[in-house]
């Protein structure tokens, strides 16, 4: 069988350019999550759902063309795979969206973490505001931890 260089390197370019607007989606949604605008941050949040569910799909299509072709795309091997059978020119494209994809994961965990943060300011802040404080949690002599919470109102403060 032909190798598919002509489709597999159009997936990849739509690969490519699809992870580029991703990386500036992802740029946009950490300038939102700084500045708590939660309307810009929904709105960006379902571009980039909308864009993840493309580029998982493009994915699948890849994967099919490679199978469809008797290739065997086992995960993980697949650039071995692409460096093996292919020309020079398609290994620098799918190394291309590699590192572009690599690039995109890491802003989507900053985002995360981002995220994880401000939710927890917001979840002590209406722990104060409800008068639930807490101390640290400490260890006792069995070595479990124990909560050394006290409870007041902020009215009483």
């Amino acid at each position: 069988m032909s190798l598919p260089s002509a489709q597999l390197q159009r997936l990849l370019e739509t690969d490519y350019e699809d992870l580029v607007v991703l990386a500036d989606i992802l740029e946009q949604e950490k300038g939102f999550l700084a500045t708590r605008d939660v309307s810009q941050l929904q709105a960006t949040t379902e571009r980039k759902q909308q864009l993840i569910k493309k580029i998982e799909a493009n994915s699948r299509l890849k994967a099919k063309l490679l199978i469809d072709s008797g290739l065997n795309p086992v995960p993980g091997r697949i650039a071995e795979l692409i460096r093996s059978r292919f020309e020079k020119s398609l290994v620098d494209l799918w190394a291309a969206v590699e590192n572009q994809l690599k690039h995109c994961k890491e802003a989507n965990l900053i985002n995360g973490k981002i995220a994880q943060a401000s939710a927890q300011r917001t979840n002590k802040l209406m722990a104060i505001l409800r008068g639930q404080s807490s101390k640290p949690n400490l260890y006792g002599s069995k070595g479990y931890e124990r909560s050394q919470a006290t409870t007041y109102s902020l009215a009483k403060a």
